[in-house]
């Protein structure tokens, strides 16, 4: 062929039936003879017209005797068109409604509220919920009262006796609660938590609370009576401060964050915006923004480069779902960010999936992981 101009000629022939098989031939061959790494010079649209028209085309095309390669060529590249449209098709349709049916699902996973239980000494057990009584008989003339926004407290009284008997308050998955205690310290309860605490601090040299899971204390000021924190492995003790512990036993560390004041963690001084991170026996400080770490009790989670396994389990614990990894899922993947606690779990996901190579598929209020 001279120029692609003739080839373009004959293609449109070949388009609307008209070629012969001389024309063929030449077309053919100009064909066989293209450099490889040149284009050649039509469309794909072009080609799958003449595939389109195929059956009003010349009838040479079809009876002739020997191989027409170019044929065949026209063949291969109108199908692999044809093939790849097919298949951009169904890939967004499926992943429309992929997307469509994890929408489904996750609008039945809810994010936590505002519950807990009450457990007495003598181990009598109150639901703490919208509707509890506004008055709770406690033990030995202790009183407890819910206020209008959901807390408990143990109001002072200068009549108080000394009483030596513990409640405990305990939050299972999907459920945060507050608290006042007897000393008018507060205490924000996570998730999955639970702190105990005499109904009384009256004759006590200090002020001794447990606590497994996660809680934001904002201590009351005593200087004569140290306010103490005891979970696993680790004792923190404050006169007045605002921190935040969170504890787990499934979790490989404990996190310990001040935000103001001063504590003590197993001897260790504690500055605002420092974290005393327990792994095991071993304690490390490092400088963090306290900030991030207490948001949650005001509705917000914000992740400092967080592992993913960290976060679901947050999750988890928050949205009250189970998460399984899959095989492939990194457990380790860094993810920084915020959201809303009461958002859609949804959004998170998006965030993560945007942000990771991972994918998320809801069953059963089952989180599955995935590469």
């Amino acid at each position: 062929m001279e120029n692609d101009n003739n080839a373009k000629a004959l293609f449109d022939k070949l388009r609307t039936g008209q070629l012969s098989g001389e024309e063929l031939d030449i077309l053919e061959t100009w064909y066989n003879n293209w450099p490889a790494d040149e284009p050649v010079g039509l469309t794909e649209e072009q080609l799958n017209a003449a595939l389109a028209r195929l059956d009003r085309a010349n009838p040479y095309l079809l009876t002739d005797q020997k191989p027409v390669r170019l044929w065949q060529y026209v063949l291969r590249i109108a199908a692999v068109a044809i093939f790849a449209l097919l298949c951009g098709v169904l890939y967004q349709t499926y992943i429309q409604q992929d997307k469509s049916d994890l929408a489904n699902l996750a609008a039945a996973i809810h994010p936590g509220r505002s519950g807990a239980t009450l457990t007495l000494s003598n181990g009598k057990q109150i639901t703490l919920d919208k509707s509890t009584p506004m008055l709770i008989n406690g033990e030995k003339g202790i009183t407890i009262l819910r206020d209008s926004t959901g807390k408990i407290e143990y109001p002072a009284s200068e009549n108080m006796a000394e009483n030596t008997a513990k409640n405990t308050l305990s939050t299972s998955n999907g459920q945060q609660y507050q608290l006042k205690l007897p000393d008018g310290s507060l205490v924000w309860l996570n998730a999955t938590s639970s702190i105990t605490y005499p109904a009384s601090f009256k004759g006590a040299g200090e002020r001794k609370v447990s606590l497994s899971g996660e809680a934001y204390f904002e201590v009351a000021k005593d200087k004569e009576h140290p306010f103490v924190v005891a979970s696993t492995g680790q004792q923190v003790e404050v006169l007045g401060t605002h921190f935040n512990i969170s504890t787990f036993p499934e979790e490989r560390e404990s996190q310990t964050t001040l935000a103001e004041g001063s504590v003590k963690i197993n001897g260790q001084l504690l500055k605002p915006d420092e974290q005393a991170v327990r792994t095991g026996t071993v304690i490390s400080i490092r400088h963090v923004d306290a900030a991030n770490y207490t948001s949650w009790k005001d509705g917000i989670y914000v992740f400092t480069d967080e592992r993913l396994e960290t976060i679901m389990s947050k999750v988890s614990r928050w949205y009250n779902v189970k998460v399984v990894y899959m095989d492939g899922a990194n457990k380790d993947y860094q993810y920084g960010g915020s959201v809303s606690r009461y958002d859609n779990v949804l959004t998170l996901l998006k965030k993560l999936e945007a942000a990771g190579d991972m994918h998320f598929k809801i069953k059963d209020k089952t989180i599955y992981i995935s590469r």
